[in-house]
């Protein structure tokens, strides 16, 4: 009787279905779900090697040309950096123009601006929202890539010598915006060089496709009223990119694993308010290129002492 159970038991087993694993997913498919993870993390890691970045200073040779439309293009001109940080933020002090050194008064304004945007940023700390950064300029959403675009593998290249993978980003059509950072994604697309190994962004460059106004604060005078310039919070400045307009950006690893600038570029047409007085809305382009070089690591934590 035992016997017969057990061989019921087998026959009822062996008659019933038997589950089909299911399907190993397209190839295709696979691929974009390998490029999404790797988007993802390199993003996470863009944000997070900016500490690092903040223990260096480093120049930057810049050439521009800015011109009203309606008139002639002139000469580019050529400045030359050093960019610290301070309080957390980078500063840019002037230390030629034209290929020539600053004139010793300009020097000694260079030096007071820099004091005054360092009080400005210690203070800010100590208040809610704090006080917005010096240097606002167009930035490509690095950090909405992994959600609010959609991405393509381009294929691969050889970038200083490693290979990395080249993806193209382009905002999702049915995706809505969450808030402020999102809505700012859909005005762009971009086009990335990932080091796979590093799962690193080593370049990126971004075409604006829809019209962006991007609003700042002057934050620091220019002018040298009694000697010390002035900070001001209560005045705006905005500008207008038009489609067609792009920027880039190159990075280098250095030994210890930080990665800074190399080199970047823009080639934008805008039109700028200044709701300042004597404001001027005339459209204009403006061209820059920037080779940065000389990084040296700071021993100890600079602070500027009022």
């Amino acid at each position: 009787m035992k016997a017969q159970l057990v061989r019921g038991a087998l026959v009822f087993l062996a008659l019933l279905p038997v589950p089909t694993p299911a399907p190993p997913a397209p190839p295709e498919k696979r691929a974009a779900i390998e490029i999404n993870e790797l988007v993802r993390h390199a993003a996470a890691n863009f944000k997070e090697r900016e500490a690092l970045r903040n223990d260096y200073t480093y120049l930057a040779h810049y050439v521009w040309s800015s011109y009203d439309l309606r008139g002639r293009r002139p000469r580019p001109s050529t400045a030359d950096f050093e960019i610290v940080f301070l309080e957390g933020e980078p500063y840019m002090r002037q230390l030629k123009s034209n290929d020539q050194p600053l004139p010793p008064e300009e020097e000694k304004r260079q030096i007071a601006v820099m004091e005054t945007f360092a009080t400005a940023r210690r203070e800010a700390k100590s208040r809610l929202g704090g006080l917005p950064a010096f240097y606002r300029a167009l930035e490509l959403p690095v950090a909405q890539l992994p959600d609010a675009f959609d991405l393509h593998a381009k294929g691969r290249q050889r970038l200083d010598g490693r290979e990395v993978f080249v993806i193209e980003a382009i905002p999702k059509d049915n995706h809505e915006p969450a808030g402020a950072d999102q809505e700012h994604a859909r005005h762009f697309k971009m086009k990335l060089w990932i080091d796979p190994e590093e799962a690193q962004i080593v370049k990126i460059e971004g075409e604006v496709i829809k019209e962006i106004v991007v609003t700042s604060i002057p934050t620091v005078d220019g002018s040298m009223a009694n000697e010390t310039p002035m900070v001001f919070e209560s005045q705006r400045s905005r500008r207008l990119y038009k489609p067609g307009s792009t920027i880039g950006e190159e990075w280098t690893r250095l030994d210890d694993g930080a990665w800074l600038p190399k080199h970047a570029h823009a080639n934008v047409q805008e039109r700028i308010w200044l709701e300042l007085p004597k404001a001027n809305s005339s459209p204009w382009r403006d061209i820059r290129d920037c080779t940065y070089s000389g990084y040296r690591k700071f021993r100890v934590k600079a602070t500027i002492v009022p």
